[in-house]
């Protein structure tokens, strides 16, 4: 039995509303103390990932009583992290090509970037592109014609009302849940008692400290029992903003999941890919837990892993609505995405010349599309051809990193890519459709145009891993 397992066995008889708010202590210990309390390297963002992937995996639930110590704590803590570890590295043989040694160990250090790199970086941005894309590029964007602006409008329309409130009241709901976490973390601090300015240096110190603040952890949770979870009328009376009830059940539905939810997910085929604890988790899509077994007017909900909850409102509001709205919502985001890079282009380069997919003509031939954006900085400069994709990295892809995965993930950019440089042609030997861009290219060297394809997320180290496997274009 592996220690990942042990640790899952030990778990199947344990209260599962109890470890959630282990949990979510550990997690916010981590996220807001590993630096200014001086806990890394010991304490990480993988620890109270897999400790939630191992009660997950358990059959906890809300029925079973088992007492647990702070050296059971510990133990499953260290039990589960053990499952981290990834036997695929030692299959990289030696005494091959170094090219080829080269690509396995690209591709190992992806699977580890995608799994932990994420997270690591900052979140705001992804908050800030998603708040640009529906609230301000739907409304204001430049779309490639009228039809493209209709479509964008009345899905516009019809996603606030199945929402039932505004962005900005889900994005307020979204910032007083993490307000909540924060004092979790202040209050937890508090009681543990610890001193930011001692700060020892040998590792064995440095151990012995962290083993004393998971014991502490692990006695404070029945005292901050009412501060760890939280309800509706919790979040909705937190800080000076008034937030209709409407807005947090919106916020229920794109981010909440009882733990019989989130095991059903974790049996599906998105959820299970690749190799125990590198597979996507569904507590990424559901990041906030519904606690079981509580009278209905009393549903509490808690956050196991706030790093999940912070990077979470792109991915939940998106396939929240993909699995609601029709077909339409599809062609929505791919419209909003390419208006908003159309217009980060218009911004930053506000003489070049940036113009939208058009239809055009060729001599004895049916009418072509253009590419998505054909830009010029200016006067001698190359031309870029954009493609956009609003397309989303594939769970398999993003765990196994093979190449049946990156090629089944990105055979529409390999088509599209494919494409470009015949539509570059095009453009050089000029289309009246295009007339705006054709003097320029006369400056302009057909050789040095260059074809993009731009998408929301893409794995670590895709070019580099596409680029010896296949070289498509």
């Amino acid at each position: 039995m592996s220690p990942f397992d042990k640790a899952v066995s030990r778990l199947n008889s344990g209260n599962v509303n109890s470890l959630w708010e282990l949990a979510a202590l550990l997690a916010v210990l981590e996220y807001f103390g590993s630096h200014s309390l001086d806990l890394f390297p010991e304490m990480h963002y993988e620890r109270p990932r897999l400790f939630c992937e191992a009660i997950l995996a358990s059959k906890a639930t809300f029925w079973h009583h088992r007492e647990y110590s702070a050296d059971d704590f510990i133990k499953l803590i260290n039990w589960s992290g053990e499952g981290l570890l990834d036997p695929r590295i030692e299959q990289i043989q030696h005494g091959r090509e170094r090219k080829e040694m080269l690509f396995d160990l690209t591709r190992a250090a992806a699977r580890w970037a995608n799994i932990q790199i994420r997270y690591q970086d900052l979140w705001n941005g992804d908050l800030g592109r998603c708040f640009a894309l529906y609230d301000v590029v739907s409304s204001k964007g430049h779309f490639r014609d009228e039809q493209t602006a209709d479509l964008v409008k009345r899905v516009r329309a019809r996603i606030d009302a199945f929402l039932g409130c505004s962005l900005t009241e889900l994005l307020a709901v979204y910032a007083k849940v993490g307000l909540w976490q924060r004092q979790l973390y202040e209050n937890l601090v508090h009681r543990l008692d610890l001193n930011p300015k001692c700060r020892p240096t040998l590792k064995r110190e440095r151990l012995q400290r962290l083993r004393a603040v998971l014991c502490g952890l692990f006695e404070c949770r029945q005292l901050l029992h009412p501060l760890i979870s939280f309800t509706r009328s919790d979040v909705l009376e937190l800080g000076s903003n008034v937030v209709r009830p409407e807005a947090f059940t919106a916020f229920r539905q794109c981010f909440c999941a009882d733990t019989r939810t989130l095991r059903s997910l974790r049996a599906r085929p998105a959820y299970s890919a690749g190799r125990e604890c590198w597979h996507v988790s569904p507590l990424e899509r559901y990041p906030v837990v519904q606690m079981q077994g509580l009278p209905r007017q009393a549903t509490r909900y808690v956050v196991p892993n706030y790093r999940f909850y912070l990077r979470s409102l792109p991915a939940a509001l998106d396939y929240t609505l993909l699995a609601s709205l029709d077909a339409e919502y599809n062609q929505f985001r791919g419209a909003i995405f390419e208006a908003y890079i159309g217009m980060m282009l218009r911004e930053m380069y506000p003489n070049s010349i940036c113009l939208p997919e058009r239809e055009y003509a060729r001599v004895r031939a049916k009418k072509m599309k253009g590419p998505d954006i054909a830009f010029v900085e200016a006067i001698g400069e190359p031309l870029l051809l954009f493609e956009v994709k609003a397309r989303r990295l594939r769970a398999d892809t993003r765990s196994e990193m093979d190449n049946s995965s990156i090629d089944h993930n990105l055979a529409d950019v390999y088509a599209a890519l494919r494409r470009l440089p015949g539509k570059a042609t095009d453009l050089f030997e000029g289309v009246c459709e295009y007339s705006e861009i054709t003097d320029v290219l006369k400056t302009s060297s057909r050789d040095q145009a260059i074809g993009l394809c731009i998408l929301p997320n893409v794995p670590f180290a895709i070019n580099e891993l596409t680029y010896y496997t296949r070289e498509p274009w």
